[in-house]
């Protein structure tokens, strides 16, 4: 019975140990440091471990048919090999509590927009034809905002951020301009 107890002791010991090392590597609770967190790494931390990570995709209350189809698009492309997509919901309808989020719109038509950027300024004192990518960190939590001159311009950044694995990120905050099939990206 003691010979059964010391190798249950160490089988505990080693299973902590285990976790608190290498074991986060495969849990998924290795964290990075959210004041170093830049787009560079995104997915992360809205995917863990290819499974979104409590993130909400958010749209406006009176959104337009761009809007949601961006939404639909990112919420997708954050799905990966999982069977359900991130939640797209309204800015009237986010959850309680601390969520990651990717924020759709402008200051103007998006609340939590308007919260995040601190202006109520609806062109972010963006151009026809650009579009606004910047992730925004928490003390647990992360929020990207997606926002254009236009409705339009809205897909330029939908692209980059789907097609994240094609395009170079970095920095915090980026602003896409040029055609669909030619995108600039301006890193600040």
């Amino acid at each position: 019975m003691k010979r059964k107890s010391i190798i249950i002791a160490i089988s505990f010991f080693l299973a902590i140990l285990f976790l608190s090392t290498i074991g986060s590597i495969y849990t998924g609770y290795a964290t990075l440091d959210q004041s170093r967190l830049t787009l560079k790494y995104y997915p992360y931390p809205f995917v863990k471990n290819n499974v979104p990570n409590d993130v909400y995709v958010v749209i406006p209350y009176d959104y337009r048919y761009n809007e949601f189809k961006v939404a639909v698009d990112i919420a997708e492309s954050l799905k990966g090999n999982n069977l359900v997509a991130p939640s797209i919901v309204t800015d009237k309808e986010v959850p309680e509590g601390n969520h990651n989020f990717i924020l759709i719109g402008n200051p103007c038509n998006n609340n939590l927009i308007a919260n995040e950027l601190a202006t109520l300024d609806c062109s972010l004192d963006l151009k026809k034809g650009q579009a606004l990518i910047t992730i925004l960190n928490h003390q647990r939590t992360s929020t990207i905002v997606l926002s254009s001159y236009n409705s339009e311009d809205l897909e330029k950044a939908a692209i980059v951020l789907t097609n994240y694995k094609f395009y170079p990120f970095m920095k915090n905050k980026i602003v896409v301009s040029g055609d669909v099939g030619n995108l600039v990206l301006d890193y600040y």
